[in-house]
């Protein structure tokens, strides 16, 4: 099952990733013109998890729109190659017409700097390389996020609708607030992430247990 794209507003989508690469802590901003639709989508769906999983501010719009994302269960199936073929032709053409419409609107730039976070964000704190499943654990002993919580609740393993109730306990009895993890799918979305940046995971099903670290070479 894909991301239902014709629910996703596009100049909404492309204003909460314009704000995303004005934070500056993107390790490469998102490219927009010429970028179709689902591809945007998923860029900005990554750069969110990347933002949460260095620990940095994430703008609180861009988190109200990320969680407005029905994101799938992963599908290992082409079937629909196909038809996202032509989806993505039809979103292309879409924006050629909607960037000509913002050449004009881009002297309103500053005027959106206002909804920038710089103001109340903390200086970037440099995180060490992961190089090893040592390092892994070593980071998880005391998580410094809602995100590495899970990570370390991973390294027990279990059925993710059991992960995602222990961190809800623990986000209650921490008193905080996130609105990540709120179903299956969007923890397996965060494994296939972190798997992407070379962690390794036992699945089954819906049970998972975090098992190691290979480099990327």
């Amino acid at each position: 099952m894909a991301i239902d794209l014709k629910a996703i507003d596009l100049k909404a989508l492309k204003e909460e990733i314009k704000i995303l690469n004005e934070t500056g802590d993107l390790e490469k901003k998102i490219k927009v013109v010429g970028t179709s639709k689902e591809n945007l989508v998923d860029a900005f769906g990554k750069a969110v998890d990347y933002l949460d999983d260095q620990g940095k501010d994430i703008p609180e719009s861009c988190i109200e729109f990320y969680n407005s994302i029905e994101w799938p269960e992963p599908d290992n199936g082409g079937g629909e190659e196909e038809e996202q073929e032509e989806e993505q032709e039809e979103q292309e053409e879409e924006e050629q017409e909607e960037e000509e419409e913002e050449e004009p609107a881009k002297d309103k730039k500053k005027d959106k700097s206002k909804e920038k976070p710089k103001g109340n964000r903390k200086p970037p704190t440099p995180t060490k390389k992961i190089t090893s499943f040592d390092d892994i654990k070593e980071r998880l002993k005391e998580p410094a996020n809602p995100t590495a919580y899970m990570d370390k609740l991973m390294l027990k393993g279990g059925k993710i609708e059991t992960l995602i109730a222990k961190l809800k306990e623990y986000l209650e009895e921490s008193e905080l607030s996130f609105s990540g993890f709120r179903t299956v799918s969007s923890v397996k979305r965060h494994i296939e992430y972190r798997e992407e940046h070379g962690w390794v995971y036992e699945r089954d099903d819906d049970k998972v247990k975090l098992v190691g670290f290979k480099a990327k070479k």
